[in-house]
């Protein structure tokens, strides 16, 4: 998440941001198996909506737009 964010403050577009997302949740996937819970993608979904609001981009409405 710290990666991701700190991309939109210094002006990454929403595509390198998503991309930054999957490879970071890749990665947590596979290594801790609740990472998968649908809570836990649903907090990181909203929290992630918010931030790409911010940054002037169109939000994330579900899970699968996190593709994991």
């Amino acid at each position: 998440m710290l990666r991701v964010t700190r991309g939109l403050r210094q002006g990454a577009g929403r595509q390198k941001t998503m991309e930054r997302l999957r490879a970071g949740l890749d990665r947590i996937n596979r290594r801790y198996d609740e990472a998968q819970d649908t809570q836990v993608q649903e907090t990181v979904a909203v929290v992630i909506s918010r931030w790409l609001r911010a940054a002037g981009f169109y939000g994330i409405s579900a899970l699968d737009a996190l593709d994991c």
